[in-house]
């Protein structure tokens, strides 16, 4: 998995995954003040899938749950079951305010150490 600064031209990750395998993205939401978190897995096509995203309260850019989504609510915490199709990265902004990071193999990479201002990264599964 790459972890790219675009704009930058730098990578500032560069994590060993094998196809199948799953990582989480979570952050702090800049409006409700909890945490999010996101799980993606990569295909055998080396495309990112979403799976879930997990919160305790709704805010802008959060899934909506209504009737014709996929959901379960347990202990507070909403995960919404994503269907949409596999994509070839994952575009966003970074920030030391909301605290984004990644888990994968029980290893954190911090994203927001990098600048305090905020950072643009594409994340992608290097073919």
């Amino acid at each position: 998995m790459i972890v790219e600064a675009p704009r930058q031209n730098k990578i500032l990750y560069s994590i060993p995954v094998k196809k199948g395998e799953s990582f989480v993205l979570s952050y702090i939401h800049s409006v409700s003040k909890q945490p999010v978190k996101g799980t993606f897995s990569f295909t055998a096509q080396g495309k990112i899938k979403p799976l879930t995203t997990e919160f305790d309260s709704f805010g802008p850019g959060l899934p909506v749950v209504d009737g014709s989504t996929d959901y379960s609510l347990e202990d507070g915490i909403i995960t919404v079951y994503h269907q949409e199709e596999p994509r070839d990265n994952i575009r966003l902004w970074v920030s030391p305010l909301t605290k984004e990071k990644i888990t994968i193999n029980g290893k954190q990479f911090d994203l927001t150490s990098f600048q305090q201002e905020p950072l643009l990264l594409n994340i992608y599964l290097q073919r």
